[in-house]
């Protein structure tokens, strides 16, 4: 009942400001729209580089027709914006986890200070991965927040393992031919790891893409047409990784 009182006495003609030229967002609020950003890039990426590791996968030829496309100028292009996109949501991730266990305070001046950290790491990392050698070789419906927030916090968790596991293998490994990719895909061990990777990452862009159509897709029947598709490609990502990983 009180909830009804409320909304019937929310102030219903808000302010709103339509000029964008005298809007000003500050460096947190940016690095919170090109966290959003970099998760739907991600989530767009997953296909793609799903579909370049089971070609990897398939044969000594879809080896080396995967290593040819990555040969192209292009492609190293787009695989470097991917990396970076990648780097600078799970750097931003971090920074999110710090603050949910208190070794940042959350504060207006830590956040601005710990904002333009995160932008000189993801920077960094971004030239890291602009070398030849990491590009080559590399509407509620009953939803709960508590559990979104845990899940979230998890698959990033996961995703960074992950990611790490990936780094070591490639630093550690020489020149990359098709037996040692396949012998270490062909470990139960990276079997598993990976399809845990995968899973962790498609909940995490399950529940990141649901809060960007619920903040930015107001028509509510564009909202739902969005989010099956989404599930849809979810779906697809999960049968298709599945087929790849194990069927090595």
């Amino acid at each position: 009942m009180w909830a009804l009182f409320m909304v019937r006495n929310v102030k219903k003609q808000r302010p709103v400001n339509l000029d964008l030229q005298t809007i000003r967002f500050p460096i947190t609020a940016i690095a919170s729209i090109l966290h959003r950003v970099s998760g739907v890039i991600t989530f767009v990426a997953v296909g793609i580089l799903l579909w370049l590791l089971g070609t990897s996968l398939s044969s000594p030829e879809g080896f080396l027709t995967a290593a040819s496309i990555m040969d192209s100028f292009f492609v190293k292009f787009i695989m470097w914006g991917i990396l970076t996109a990648l780097a600078y949501h799970v750097v931003v991730g971090i920074r999110h986890l710090m603050m949910d266990f208190g070794y940042l305070d959350e504060t207006l001046e830590a956040g601005k200070r710990s904002a333009k950290i995160s932008f000189v790491i993801t920077v960094v990392l971004s030239l890291l991965a602009r070398s030849p050698r990491m590009v080559s070789n590399a509407s509620a419906l009953g939803r709960n927040g508590v559990h979104d927030f845990i899940l979230v916090r998890a698959t990033a968790i996961v995703l960074t393992l992950y990611i790490i596991y990936m780094v070591g293998f490639f630093a550690t490994t020489g020149e990359i031919s098709w037996e040692v990719w396949t012998g270490f895909f062909a470990s139960g061990f990276t079997k598993v790891f990976t399809l845990l990777a995968l899973v962790s990452i498609l909940i995490h862009a399950w529940i990141g893409m649901w809060q960007v159509l619920t903040d930015y897709v107001k028509p509510l029947a564009l909202r739902l047409v969005l989010q099956l598709a989404i599930v849809v490609a979810l779906v697809a990502y999960v049968l298709y990784g599945f087929v790849v990983v194990w069927g090595v």
